[in-house]
C-alpha cells in the first residue's frame, strides 16, 4: 500500500472539504476534528449511515475497516466507529439502543451495577 505525506495544513483543508462533501449528502452525519487523518470515503460513511438510527445527530470520531470474514450475518463491509450522539437522558439512550436492536435484530444483555 503506498502512502503520501500530506502536509498538516493541507490535511486539515482535505478534511474541511470532507465533511463540507458528508454533510450535504449525509446530513445527519459529521466528522470530528479527530478524525482528520483518518481514511474515510463516502462509501464507508454510506455503510455506517444504514447501521445507525435514523432521527439522531452523530458525529464520527473515528471508523476502521475490518478484513471481510464470510460467514452469515457480517456486514459486507464490517467496521468498528466511534461516535458521539444527540443522546442527554438515560431514557433518550434506551429508546436509541432499543432502535439499534431492532435495526440489526440483535439483542443485548444488560448489566445491573
Amino acid at each position: 500500500m503506498n502512502t503520501i505525506d500530506v502536509p498538516a495544513t493541507s490535511k486539515k483543508m482535505v478534511s474541511k472539504s470532507n465533511n463540507k462533501i458528508i454533510q450535504s449528502s449525509i446530513p445527519h452525519i459529521s466528522l470530528s476534528q479527530d478524525i482528520e487523518l483518518q481514511k474515510i470515503t463516502m462509501i464507508n460513511l454510506t455503510t455506517l449511515e444504514r447501521s445507525l438510527p435514523l432521527n439522531y445527530y452523530y458525529i464520527v470520531n473515528s471508523f476502521e475497516l475490518f478484513q471481510v470474514l464470510n460467514f452469515l450475518g457480517v456486514f459486507s463491509n464490517p467496521f468498528e466507529a466511534k461516535l458521539r450522539i444527540n443522546i442527554c437522558t438515560v431514557d433518550d439512550t434506551t429508546k436509541w439502543l432499543d432502535e439499534f436492536f431492532n435495526l440489526h435484530k440483535t439483542t443485548m444483555r444488560e448489566i445491573q451495577g
